[in-house]
């Protein structure tokens, strides 16, 4: 099943003992686009600790009772890796280190958050094609289908969202808030079914 960012984003977690917080945020891989963690916050239960849950753990999703089921315990969960210990580019780059500084190896410059790439700009072929409003998730095999794309102008307010596939993206780039696609506009606002749906 198709979810969205937004939609898991603030979700329960539920154990295979019992709720025990929420979905934070989601890091993925931006050369495979496969989701690598979700990071839950514990809130109330572990003095508000992030951990992160590899996909092998999760379950499924229940829009219906609003959970992300996962298949560990709370103990098991209580004793996940802190999120502190596998920092995506964005929290990477906020703490002064560099990508080919030799003297401050970024840990992996492929582990990406949802989170921080939401408001990206999309750069084309033929120049700015809107901004990543949200992320098309599998929650079977646990991968982004799509990027949601507002390609409205900033000034107006009634939406406009177009679907790019990740093949199409050719890099990210957080100090300049872009994502650069191998396609023009016109190919982008072309009506098509979404990739992978």
């Amino acid at each position: 099943m198709l979810r969205t960012f937004s939609e898991l984003r603030g979700i329960a977690i539920r154990a295979t003992d019992g709720r025990i917080g929420t979905v934070n945020d989601v890091y993925f891989d931006d050369s495979s686009w496969r989701i690598r963690y979700c990071v839950v916050d514990t809130g109330r239960w572990f003095a508000g600790r992030y951990v992160l849950v590899a996909p092998r753990a999760l379950s499924v999703s229940d829009p219906g009772r609003n959970e992300l089921w996962v298949r560990l315990s709370k103990s098991e969960i209580r004793h996940s890796r802190d999120a502190a210990t596998d920092k995506p580019v964005s929290r990477q780059r906020r703490r002064g280190l560099t990508l080919g500084d030799p003297g401050n190896q970024v840990s992996d410059p492929h582990l990406r958050s949802c989170r921080a790439v939401l408001g990206h700009q999309l750069e084309g072929v033929d120049g700015r094609l809107g901004r990543v409003q949200d992320f098309l998730i599998d929650d079977k095999g646990w991968v982004i289908r799509q990027l949601v794309v507002d390609t409205r102008p900033q000034h107006l307010s009634d939406s406009s969202r177009v679907f790019v596939a990740p093949q199409h993206v050719e890099g990210i780039s957080w100090p300049d808030a872009s994502i650069l696609v191998g396609l023009s506009r016109a190919a982008v606002m072309a009506p098509r079914p979404t990739d992978g749906a």
